[in-house]
């Protein structure tokens, strides 16, 4: 059941706050400062809070004795919450920048299993929400981040299934490492995707309709440092809503989408110029010179070589030293 939008504000108001705050448990206070946690009092015993990020509206709220997290919009106005199960401390609010854009953070430490460190991050210029967990110490593939009990059961949803060339499906079973949009009659939804560790992410659905964004079970362990990272989109439109969805995904991986007007040879220099940044072997699209013989071009079909014309191979290995060129029915090029 979604949570009302008059509750919201007052959650954010500090009216829905729990008591007064009592002091942390010794057990629990030895356990964070041997897992490095900061543990100052100004943090430690820090009550519920509330962050808004104007202009878009996103309202971050967590509340450390109901062990949940909430985040509310305007327009439409929508709830998604979680609980994490553990008590909260060290609630911390920060603003910074990354390649997204300027946000908000709203960070908190728990003793789960582990000790863990979470953190929600909503930008101040995009409809866009990153969750964020670590583990402190080895820990079991266990109490994902987030879980979202809350959020708008809209009518339909759409993903990408677990198939040869990843087709759609429209209001039916969600694969677990496919982008999950809902979306109602007048197109106003919202997409919830892993955000790393793709090879292994995994989304499903509890019994009780709840969301969860982890790690897939065959991963049974994971460990101290593990930082897994979940993305929430809301958008006006579907194609509007995987448009931003695409952009805030490239930006936190530190790409840049390819013009439209790109050219072959435009695309193969940003590959030379990002393999040779890595330290890896630099590749040339129009021709490379060869310390032990002729020159070979490009062509359509692959290497040839400029005087015997036969179709060779590449003569250097990903390490960057010379071997014989060898056709492609694999013997030596006879003008070599």
């Amino acid at each position: 059941m979604a949570v009302g939008c008059d509750f919201a504000r007052e959650l954010v108001a500090g009216r829905g706050a729990r008591g007064r705050l009592g002091a942390a448990s010794t057990v629990l206070a030895v356990t964070l400062l041997a897992s490095g946690i900061p543990t100052s009092p100004e943090e430690a015993y820090g009550g519920s809070s509330a962050a808004t990020t104007p202009p878009t509206g996103l309202t971050v709220s967590v509340d450390r004795d109901g062990f949940s997290y909430t985040i509310t919009t305007q327009t439409p106005c929508w709830s998604f919450a979680g609980s994490v199960g553990y008590r909260l401390t060290h609630i911390t609010i920060t603003d910074g920048r990354d390649p997204i854009g300027s946000y908000r953070e709203t960070d908190f430490t728990y003793q789960a299993t582990v000790a863990r460190r979470s953190g929600i991050r909503a930008y101040t210029d995009k409809p866009v929400v990153v969750f964020t967990t670590a583990y402190l110490a080895d820990a079991p593939n266990s109490e994902p981040f987030p879980i979202l009990g809350t959020y708008p059961r809209l009518p339909y949803h759409l993903s990408y299934q677990d198939a040869a060339f990843s087709p759609y499906r429209f209001n039916g079973g969600n694969a677990g490492d496919s982008p999950w949009l809902y979306f109602d009659t007048q197109a106003h939804g919202f997409l919830l995707s892993a955000a790393s560790d793709f090879q292994i992410a995994d989304t499903a659905t509890n019994a009780d309709g709840s969301i969860v964004a982890g790690i897939a079970p065959s991963v049974t362990t994971l460990p101290r440092g593990f930082t897994h990272r979940t993305m929430l989109v809301l958008g006006n439109g579907i194609n509007i809503t995987f448009q931003m969805w695409g952009q805030a995904m490239t930006a936190l991986a530190g790409k840049r989408p390819i013009p439209r007007d790109a050219t072959c040879s435009s695309i193969a220099g940003g590959i030379q110029r990002d393999r040779r940044a890595r330290g890896r072997a630099t590749v040339r699209t129009a021709e490379v010179n060869l310390s032990t013989g002729p020159r070979r071009t490009c062509s359509p079909t692959g290497w040839r070589h400029s005087v015997c014309g036969s179709a060779c191979r590449s003569s250097r290995t990903l390490a960057g030293s010379t071997r014989p060129a060898r056709t492609t029915s694999g013997t030596r090029c006879p003008a070599m």
